[in-house]
């Protein structure tokens, strides 16, 4: 039989791991029923819309990487979240811009993407993520 004692310190540097672990898990966040919508502003009118927007509602620009450099004619990447997705969507389209859905769920795209398990090394894509695991292997072979 072996016995193992623990002393106080070494407790408190196990319960210590235990809790960042449980605030990592905690912190992990999904996106799911999140949507990336491709605009085209024509009119000032379509830019003060998508500017009026971003005040109200937290949008993740993409393209542009701000509401502040977004101009006429130019093509904007906007992330939703999906408790503000119908009531964007419906806005931009009574609006009249041209629009459409770019991304229809971020979470499911992400996981897509990370799904590289069997992954051909002769058909590798480089616009698809990779995990730093995925590319060990990778380099291994």
């Amino acid at each position: 039989m072996v016995v193992v004692e623990v002393s106080h310190a070494g407790n408190m540097k196990i319960l210590l791991l235990f809790g960042l672990v449980a605030a990592v898990l905690a912190e992990m966040k999904t996106f799911d029923g999140e949507k990336v919508f491709r605009l085209t502003p024509e009119t000032d009118e379509h830019v003060l819309l998508i500017k009026k927007l971003a005040d109200n509602i937290e949008l993740d620009f993409w393209r542009p990487e701000s509401v502040d450099l977004v101009t006429i004619d130019m093509d904007v990447d906007i992330h939703v979240p999906p408790a503000h997705t119908d009531i964007v969507f419906t806005m931009l389209q009574q609006s009249g811009m041209k629009m459409g859905v770019l991304i229809e769920d971020v979470q499911a795209q992400m996981e897509e993407q990370l799904d590289n398990e069997y992954m051909d090394t002769r058909a590798h894509s480089y616009t698809k993520y990779n995990t730093w695991d995925t590319v060990r292997h990778l380099l291994s072979l």
